[in-house]
This record gives structure tokens, sequence and C-alpha cells, in this order.
């Protein structure tokens, strides 16, 4: 279905990881590529977001 609404949207969001993990091994399975769990980050969301700015900026 469509994501339309204030609810899926709180799922979304209160569920990031699950969502986001779902996404990545439909692809992966998509193209034949074996999913693999990474080993967690030390880093916090926040030093993430900052590290992907920077990437971003320097394209």
């Amino acid at each position: 279905g469509y994501l339309d609404s204030n609810k899926d949207m709180d799922f979304i969001l209160n569920n990031f990881d699950r969502v986001a993990k779902g996404i990545v091994k439909g692809v992966c399975a998509i193209y034949g590529i074996e999913y693999k769990e990474k080993e967690k980050s030390s880093l916090s969301r926040e030093e993430i977001k900052k590290q992907i700015i920077k990437l971003v900026e320097k394209l």
C-alpha cells in the first residue's frame, strides 16, 4: 500500500531502523546480494548525520 497518513509516517519514524533494514534486505534480494548484519557503530545517529552532511558537501 501507500504511505499516505500520519499513522503511516509515525510508524516509519518510530521504527526507522526496522524499516530501513527491511528496505535494504529487499534491495539485496532483488539484486541477488547476500545481506549481512553489520556490527553496531559506536557513533550516535547525530554523529553519523554530521559525517554524511560533510561527505555530501564535498560532492
